[in-house]
């Protein structure tokens, strides 16, 4: 019985001793998870004391200028913020996993977002550790921001390894980082990716191994391998005296569908050189971007698998293979075409490269104009190289168009013309050289043809209480819309409302409207013109009212014989200095009986000698004039003003004068005696009786 208990412990004891082992080489990524504190040249930053500064340990929990900041609440992961951080001196001990002494330490998940320059520096080592510039333990490393971060390892000598960045995983999306591995006895990194991956997504990776006494890298990724599908990702071995010296070092594949990968072997005295190298098995996958590969050795240590993804013609250009580790002269051509390479060990620089395929381009407007070059602009990727051919359509559609006839339609300017107006343009870029497909782009408005005034208005003058009418003839694309304006003379230009016209009509004029001026802006979505300034003259006619005939009174009497002398005056007499629209009334005739006309002056005389005795009228008409300029001229207005007299009889008696007036009085004085004394006798025989 006791037997048996033995037996059955000894089986429990061995089946717990397997459950321990298997727990232990679990990978890491299993237990992994989030870091709860950084150190950071020695300093912990957590959530309770995230801030530090450069060189001032003691403001981990001051907020203000820090360098270094670790934000615990953000998802999915904490993130450590450098902004000009410097890591140079109390690096932290790491004995747990790896006998390290980091610059800046996690144990666990986190994000890095860098902001300015940042650089940190692991510690020179003579006592076998490891020295690390930026440590990641037992953790994925995922790097963006728009800053820069250059992690140095130290020195370790003797013994000992030196490490830029150690971290499980990493991946770069955005930011510049700089990982560089610092001279060492046994081996040297840039990035060392502990059974994770390097992925590269945008930004820029850059990884470089130090001097060794053995191996160096630029750098090692574990069982999940390489990716780049954008950014640049450039890896270099270091001087590897005892060693092998690659670029990069894979366990598992190296995918490329984008970006730009560059590995280069560095200097191996008793080892391998590759840019490129992967173990036994493990697959190179190249379905886009570019990848070079530079070694000593070998470019590679085996051949890359072609699988064009991303477009079918003309697959993979590759450069020449060279025998040495600088690029052939010339670029890319027609027989390097191809989407095989055969592994060759004397093949030291490899360059394989994809035709990148268009992906946009605009315009440089989209409201096209007569005359107006139009450029196409902002080809996608930046770069690509194309040929250009212009349409014209009568929507706006890239497709069904006609071929442009206008200056420049096979270039990537284009001037419309006339015919083109009314019609959308768009442009086809075809790729040429390391590109192909292609993009397009279209207007969103028709081609406009800017106005133009033909005919422009020109300068009225008109008497007070008239209206003038101002007149423009313009064309253009769209239909232009007019809008005229009026000044006072001022330099203040104010809109006439409700006049959308080609012509504008004044009101009644009134003598405040002498010398307003007026323009027409004519406008269409193609542009605007501006008339030419014109002036509105407003002349004051004199009325016909101040025409007069003076020196002769209404119902005056003339003895026959007579001779009457009369003035006619005229409005607007005299007027020695005209100007253009200036009008007055001047006497031309007269009549009554005689007639005549003002030859000689304006004061006229007739004698009524041979006139009837009775009633007569005097008439003298009044013509208006205008001054044009340099004379007045008739308008065929008149004015007739009158005046009425009359004419007696001459006397018979030679006696005239103041003899005729004695002789009357005599007469009746006589004629008074008698009829005095005819009285007197009358009342004497009365008496008597």
């Amino acid at each position: 019985m006791r037997t048996r208990e033995r037996i059955l412990k000894k089986r429990l004891s061995a089946i717990a001793l397997c459950v321990l082992m298997a727990v232990t080489l679990l990978p890491t990524p299993v237990l992994a998870a989030n870091a709860t504190s950084v150190y950071v040249n020695g300093v912990e930053l957590n959530s309770a004391t995230p801030y530090w500064k450069n060189g001032d340990p003691a403001a981990s929990s001051d907020p203000t200028g820090y360098n270094a900041f670790f934000d615990t609440s953000t998802s999915p992961t904490p993130t450590l913020r450098l902004n000009g951080c410097i890591a140079t001196t109390g690096s932290h001990e790491e004995t747990t996993h790896l006998n390290a002494r980091a610059a800046i330490y996690a144990n666990g998940d986190i994000t890095l977002e860098l902001k300015n320059t940042n650089t940190v520096t692991g510690p020179n080592i003579t006592d076998g550790f490891y020295s690390i510039g930026l440590y990641i333990s037992n953790g994925s490393l995922t790097v963006q921001g728009d800053g820069t971060l250059i992690a140095y390892g130290g020195d370790t000598t003797p013994g000992g390894i030196s490490y830029g960045v150690r971290t499980k995983s990493i991946t770069v999306s955005s930011g510049t980082l700089t990982a560089e591995g610092g001279t060492a006895q046994t081996t040297s990194f840039g990035v060392y990716c502990d059974g994770g991956s390097i992925t590269v997504t945008g930004g820029t990776l850059t990884a470089k191994g130090g001097a060794t006494t053995m191996d160096s890298y630029g750098a090692q990724a574990g069982a999940s391998g390489i990716t780049v599908s954008g950014g640049t990702f450039t890896a270099e071995g270091g001087t590897a005296n005892g060693g092998n010296s690659n670029g990069v070092y894979s366990y598992d594949h190296i995918i490329v569908s984008g970006g730009t990968f560059k590995a280069t072997g560095g200097t191996a005295s008793s080892g391998d050189s590759h840019g490129i190298k992967v173990g036994s098995g493990v697959s190179i996958t190249l379905t886009g971007g570019s990848t070079t590969a530079i070694g000593n050795t070998a470019a590679v240590n085996k051949s890359p698998d072609f699988t064009n993804a991303v477009q079918t013609d003309p697959y993979w250009y590759l450069w020449k293979e060279s025998t040495t580790t600088t690029a052939p002269t010339g670029d890319f051509n027609s027989s390097s075409n191809t989407s095989t390479y055969t592994y060759n060990s004397g093949h030291k620089y490899l360059e394989f490269k994809s035709k990148t395929p268009l992906t946009g381009i605009s315009l440089s407007t989209n409201d096209p104009q007569v005359g107006t070059a139009i450029n196409a602009t902002n080809l996608l990727p930046s770069g690509a190289t194309a040929s250009y051919q212009w349409y014209t359509n009568s929507s706006a559609s890239v497709t069904g168009g006609t071929l442009a006839t206008g200056t420049g339609n096979n270039t990537a300017s284009y001037t419309p013309i006339s015919s083109d107006a009314g019609k959308y343009l768009y442009v086809v870029a075809t790729g040429t050289g390391n590109y192909n497909g292609t993009a397009s782009a279209v207007t969103s408005n028709q081609v406009g043809i800017s106005p133009s005034i033909n005919t422009q208005p020109t300068n009225q003058t008109i008497a007070e209480g008239q209206t003038t009418t101002f007149t423009v003839s313009a064309t253009g694309y769209p239909t232009p819309s007019y809008k005229w304006e009026v000044s006072d003379g001022g330099g203040v230009w104010t809109e006439i409302s409700a006049v959308t016209g080609a012509s504008y009509t004044t009101s009644a004029a009134t003598t405040d409207m002498n010398g307003f001026k007026y323009r027409c802006i004519v406008s269409n979505s193609a542009g605007s013109v501006t008339s030419d300034e014109v002036t509105l003259t407003v002349t004051a006619d004199p009325p016909s009212s101040e025409n007069k005939i003076s020196g002769i009174t209404a119902g005056e009497v003339y003895t026959s014989g007579d001779t009457v002398t009369f003035t006619a005056s005229g409005g607007g007499i005299p007027n020695e200095s005209p100007k253009t629209g200036d009008k007055w009334w001047l006497p031309t005739a007269w009549e009554t009986n005689p007639s005549g006309n003002f030859t000689g002056g304006y004061t006229q005389s007739f004698s009524t000698e041979g006139m009837s005795v009775g009633d007569h009228t005097l008439t003298v008409t009044f013509t208006q004039q205008s001054y044009n300029g340099t004379a007045w001229e008739n308008t065929l207005i008149s004015d007739n003003k009158t005046v009425s007299f009359t004419v007696r009889a001459a006397t018979t008696s030679p006696e005239t004068g103041d003899s005729a007036s004695i002789y009357l009085y005599g007469v009746v004085m006589l004629i008074a005696s008698g009829s005095m004394i005819w009285l007197l006798t009358a009342k004497k025989k009365k008496a008597k009786a």
